[in-house]
């Protein structure tokens, strides 16, 4: 979009009133009302060009930029001084270079980011417009949304035209030939183009099943993989029966795990949930699960077996309490005679260990 930079420079002029003939483009002024009606006016004349006044005429070429862009006679600089809220003027000629070059920045400058710039040049230089720019875009996404939900499977030699497949697929085979050998390679397959064409078909049916044909062995691969690492997780988790209460103790209690407990922990792992991911890969994007997992990972072993020790000397200190008996004068015959073993309780087993 261009703009006239001189489009409001009649609003700093004096008012005239000018009639314009619309057929032959003169410019035609009338007679003041305190004129005779006899008395005719003797026509202005100008050696300057056409549409030019006397006065533009005496302006140099830097003086008619400057009046072009506002700049009213092309020297005077009209502003509103801050301090008093008047509007005064001043000559350009008297200012300091650096107020100049400050006031021929502001007239120059378009007004634009550099983005908006890129994109001005971007356009100019495609000779396209805003609407074309939309257009394309709007295109590329209805193409890509008729790509994903076609159902129809694409291939990366769908990209390659007639020509540039025919011209791989030659470079492949005679990796010898130059550049230049193969474009004549190209114009004699063109010379006939219904043969032509019918090469490339079934070149381009051939690199098909080839891109089939890989990507189902490196799904096979992935399966196999993925089978294998599902194996080998779950003997582990077979074998994980138990969580010492104290690693560091190695007759400590510890924690048993059940057969559900197992299986919650292989569903949390391997079963996928509705939006195809499994429940593990999607914490794994939380950063507070990340964090509690290290902080497992590095400090819960020694975590549970603080707390169990905890305890341990807390029950130690409470048995103790409890075991003093008064001293008694009275003497009690012992039973030397063998008792039957009697079944183990928990409480046993702590006084064992205590």
């Amino acid at each position: 979009m261009q703009f006239e930079h001189n489009q409001f420079d009649n609003l700093l002029d004096d008012e005239v009133v000018e009639v314009v003939n619309t057929e032959t483009q003169e410019e035609i002024i009338e007679p003041a009302l305190n004129s005779t009606e006899g008395e005719e006016e003797e026509p202005s004349t100008s050696e300057g060009e056409p549409g030019e006044t006397e006065e533009e005429n005496d302006l140099d070429a830097f003086s008619t930029f400057l009046k072009n862009r506002g700049i009213r006679d092309g020297k005077t600089i009209i502003y509103e001084n801050e301090e008093t809220g008047e509007t005064e003027e001043v000559d350009f000629e008297t200012l300091s270079k650096e107020e100049q070059l400050s006031i021929l920045e502001s007239l120059t400058d378009p007004g634009l980011s550099e983005d908006e710039i890129e994109t001005i040049n971007l356009l100019r230089k495609t000779n396209s417009s805003f609407q074309d720019i939309i257009a394309y875009y709007q295109q590329q996404a209805i193409d890509e949304y008729k790509a994903k939900n076609s159902g129809q499977e694409t291939y990366t030699v769908d990209s390659y035209s007639d020509d540039e497949l025919y011209l791989a697929d030659q470079k492949a085979k005679f990796p010898e030939m130059t550049e230049e050998e193969l474009k004549i390679e190209l114009d004699v397959a063109k010379s006939n183009e219904d043969l032509f064409k019918k090469k490339v078909d079934l070149i381009r049916k051939q690199y098909k099943e080839q891109e089939e044909n890989h990507i189902k062995e490196q799904e096979e691969a992935e399966k196999k993989q993925q089978e294998a690492y599902q194996n080998m997780f779950v003997d582990t988790l077979n074998g994980f029966n138990y969580i010492s209460l104290d690693y560091k103790d190695p007759k400590s209690d510890s924690l048993i795990l059940e057969e559900k407990d197992k299986n919650r922990i292989y569903d949390y792992v391997f079963k996928q949930t509705p939006e195809g991911m499994t429940k593990f890969v999607e914490d794994l994007s939380k950063p507070e699960v990340i964090v509690e997992l290290a902080w497992y990972r590095l400090f819960g072993k020694d975590a549970i077996s603080d707390i169990s020790n905890y305890w341990k000397e807390e029950l130690k200190k409470t048995r103790k309490s409890t075991s003093v008996k008064p001293k008694s004068n009275v003497t009690v015959k012992k039973d030397t005679k063998p008792q039957s073993q009697q079944g183990t309780s928990l409480s046993s087993k702590w006084d064992e260990l205590l």
